[in-house]
């Protein structure tokens, strides 16, 4: 078994992030143009530095709980009712007025374990997320087990 990411899914996962990158930026220009301040966080602008805790200072997944689209599971990854992990994220931080939903402080996971179960890495603790701790307080990508 190979414990690395396939060519074909690096090229689809630098194509995706290239276009996320690009809706970023245009809805950046869509909001200045109207008067409102506009930042879009993009990989061009982020670098890849993630840092001690493997995440940036304001993460999308952070802006994505506080925006009340979801919640991060014990998989580490942003959780929705509609499309469960299966999302893609970028930001767009702004003063202008949107609607927003009540913003996720804790996880929604329960006593589910499937991820945690699935995970023969053993990067996934099993334990639930809440906006105070750290990723790397549940979650674990550093020891993972060796899946040759």
């Amino acid at each position: 078994m190979q414990n690395a990411p396939t060519k074909e899914y690096l090229k689809e996962l630098i194509s995706i992030n290239s276009r996320l990158d690009s809706i970023g930026m245009k809805c950046e220009k869509f909001l200045i143009d109207r008067g409102y301040h506009a930042y879009a966080q993009t990989k061009a602008r982020l670098g890849h530095d993630f840092g001690e805790f493997n995440s940036f200072d304001l993460p999308h997944k952070t802006i994505a709980t506080r925006a009340g689209i979801g919640w991060i599971g014990k998989s580490a990854l942003l959780i929705t009712k509609k499309y469960g992990s299966a999302l893609r994220l970028s930001s767009v931080l702004t003063d202008a007025p949107l609607n927003i939903g009540q913003p996720t402080l804790e996880s929604k996971c329960g006593k589910c374990m499937d991820c945690k179960n699935a995970c023969t890495g053993g990067a996934i603790s099993g334990k639930e997320w809440n906006y105070k701790i750290y990723r790397n307080n549940f979650y674990d990508d550093k020891n993972v087990k060796n899946m040759h």
